[in-house]
């Protein structure tokens, strides 16, 4: 390198100093001078900034996506957070990790109304299924598949339960009864025109 661009002409380890404080950057660890060490500086060479959460080469205070989640910062309830957007009832859980959503006490899984803590208004109601107006399509038919799943599921419990009932009854009936019985009941069926 030549002297007049070198900023360190009798120093072969060195030869530029970025915020020109005369410590080479190979041996300076904070090149910009800002306050923040080289390592931790996404941009060592720029006082300007020094963070970009996202890695997508624009610095977080210009960044109107810090997280790069499609959610602008100034609605972004989590803006250094891609896994979440909102958080409806503002616990600090955002709504994808949140079992419930509106804090009322009830899993979204079986509320009714999982963006309504308490009863809601028949304004708030949307058709003869009560889903809520304000809940996503998706996560109305959530909410009523759910609901619906229970039902079936006692349903079949039930059902179930009747059976093993009604076999063990008639499993009971044809070990109490004699071999008389069995017999005349034989006969029966075999001539029907005879009457025992």
């Amino acid at each position: 390198m030549l002297d007049e661009n070198d900023a360190f002409p009798f120093n072969a380890s060195e030869w530029s100093d970025n915020d020109l404080d005369g410590i080479g950057d190979n041996a300076d660890t904070d090149d910009d001078n800002d306050g923040i060490l080289d390592q931790d500086d996404d941009f060592p060479r720029d006082a300007t900034y020094s963070e970009d959460f996202d890695g997508d080469g624009m610095a977080d205070s210009v960044d109107l996506d810090d997280d790069n989640d499609g959610a602008p910062d100034t609605i972004d309830a989590f803006p250094l957070n891609a896994s979440e957007t909102s958080d409806y009832d503002g616990d600090g859980i955002g709504d994808n990790r949140d079992t419930d959503d509106d804090n009322d006490g009830f899993l979204d899984v079986f509320d009714r109304y999982p963006r309504f803590a308490g009863i809601p208004t028949s304004e708030e109601q949307a058709g003869e299924d009560g889903s809520n107006v304000d809940a996503p399509q998706g996560e109305q038919s959530m909410t009523l598949n759910a609901s619906n799943l229970l039902v079936l599921l006692l349903l079949s419990s039930t059902i179930s339960i009747s059976l093993v009932l009604l076999a063990q009854r008639f499993l009971k009936a044809s070990s109490t009864a004699g071999p008389e019985e069995k017999q005349a009941v034989d006969i029966n069926e075999e001539n029907p025109e005879v009457e025992a």
